[in-house]
Parts: C-alpha cells; structure tokens; sequence
C-alpha cells in the first residue's frame, strides 16, 4: 500500500510539474515570440530562394551572351572557310553554329521562366516581409497581462510550494 501511495504521489508530482511547463508554454508573449521567430525563419529562407534564382538568372545570361557571341565568331570563321571553298571547315562551323543557336533558344527559355519565379517570389517576400514589420510594430505596443509573467515566478511558487511541506 505503501508503494502504491509513493508510485501515486510521484505521478501525481510529474503531472502537476508537466501541468506547469504546458501552463508556462502557454504565456501569449511566448507564442508570439515564437510565431516571430517562425516568421524570420520562413523569411531568410525565401531570401535565400531569391538569392539562388537571381543567381542562376545571371548564370543563364553569362552563358547566353556568350554563346552568342561564339555564333557571331563562328558565322565570321564560317564565312572565311566559304571563301577559301574549305567546305569540310565550313560544314563544322555550320554544325557548331545550329547547335549554339539551339543552345540559346533554350537557355533563353530557362531564363525567362527563371525570372518568372524571381518576380513571384520577390512579390511574396515583399507581402510576408510587410505583415512581419506590422505584426512587429504591433507586439511591441500589446501589453500582456498576467499573473505568472515568467517561467522564473513559476519556479519559485513551486519550490515554495513543496519547501513549505517539509
């Protein structure tokens, strides 16, 4: 019986102690600090999605302009190959030539949609950056009333509770 009544007190004090944390967790200043940090964190990651997509869109532009380039250098090589009737250079450089264009085109395309997804995820990050500023301005002026304002207050009435029981 003994057992029973010391296995029941010691339940009984892990509930109430599981009580307490939950009842803490639940301060509204600590939600709201948390859904902040949730905030900032789901901010910083699209900042790096932006990041990423402005950096692949640069990427695809370096190779674009590039390539046309080399088209303009293989259109001149292609033209002195004809005149000299080199006719085996000339078909090389023509292969080479359909092969960058074709390249361009779909760099091209890869560009375009890339940019696409930049202005969408740039607009999405402006929204969500606007309601975390308003929600910040906001917390800061909300005044929260409540008995037990911090987890330390709650620590002390529990060792209270149980140094007044001994």
């Amino acid at each position: 019986e003994k057992e029973m009544t010391l296995m029941y007190r010691i339940k009984r004090l892990i509930k109430a102690d599981a009580h307490a944390v939950v009842e803490g967790l639940e301060e509204p200043k600590w939600i709201l600090a948390q859904a902040i940090r949730d905030m900032e964190e789901e901010l910083n990651k699209q900042a790096v999605q932006i990041a990423e997509k402005k950096e692949r869109a640069e990427k695809l532009a370096k190779q674009i302009k590039h390539d046309k380039k080399l088209i303009k250098d293989v259109e001149h090589d292609n033209e002195l190959a004809v005149d000299e009737k080199r006719e085996d250079i000339a078909k090389a450089l023509i292969k080479k030539m359909f092969v960058s264009r074709k390249n361009v085109t779909l760099f091209e395309e890869q560009a375009e949609q890339v940019v696409k997804e930049l202005e969408a995820l740039e607009k999405e990050f402006v929204k969500k950056k606007q309601a975390f500023d308003d929600i910040c301005v906001r917390s800061e002026n909300v005044q929260f009333t409540s008995s037990k304002d911090d987890c330390f207050d709650e620590a002390k009435k529990l060792v209270n509770q149980e140094t007044s029981l001994e």
